[in-house]
């Protein structure tokens, strides 16, 4: 057997869906004689017919690329429902949209908005306020990760644009006043723990 020859000319690798009339299934652009190794940085693909070693140009990181590569078969009663579980997890991801799925992208720029409650702890009462974003009609919390926002509103997927910039200008507004964000799982939001109230400090 011939020793693999690297070539520096790398391979874009792309994925598509291969639509039939009961199922479809995602498929990369990797001939039957190609075979990708995702887990190195970059990942690299062997032409097992030429003995060629070679890199490959992808956006998804290493995990993302093992299951894309792997992707089942879908009914395509079920196929809607996958789509929107993915785009979720995965919001900044470019992924491959078969064509019978449809989603409205949102940007706009965000309003700010203030919900203000409070939270009996031994004996004395702190005061909080959760911040969030309209963009539109679509709501987003100031704690959501990633520069786009996904949410699915009656069977409808939306994949929301962030002013991530403009966010922090408001942000900036709330710590200067004195506030810090409370990040424990069971608060998230901003709190002031000094004397005047914070409804007198607002």
């Amino acid at each position: 057997m011939e020793p693999l020859k690297y070539t520096p000319t790398p391979k874009v690798l792309t994925f598509s869906w291969q639509e039939g009339e009961e199922k479809s299934q995602l498929i990369s652009n990797l001939s039957d004689d190609e075979y990708l190794i995702s887990a190195t940085i970059p990942p690299l693909c062997i032409d097992t017919t030429k003995n060629l070693l070679y890199e490959v140009e992808t956006p998804y990181a290493p995990e993302t690329l093992e299951l894309l590569s792997n992707a089942p078969e879908l009914p395509n009663t079920s196929l809607p429902s996958v789509i929107q579980k993915v785009i979720q997890e995965l919001p900044e991801v470019e992924f491959p949209l078969p064509s019978t799925f449809e989603i409205e992208r949102v940007e706009a720029t965000p309003k700010p908005h203030l919900h203000l409650y409070g939270r009996r702890e031994e004996n004395r009462t702190i005061h909080l306020m959760k911040l969030s974003f309209l963009y539109d009609s679509h709501r987003v919390a100031a704690d959501t990760k990633g520069s786009v926002a996904t949410t699915v509103e009656k069977e409808k997927t939306i994949q929301i644009i962030r002013d991530l910039a403009k966010e922090q200008e408001y942000q900036a507004v709330i710590e200067q006043a004195g506030f810090t964000f409370a990040s424990q799982p069971d608060i998230l939001a901003y709190w002031s723990l000094a004397n005047p109230s914070m409804q007198a400090a607002i």
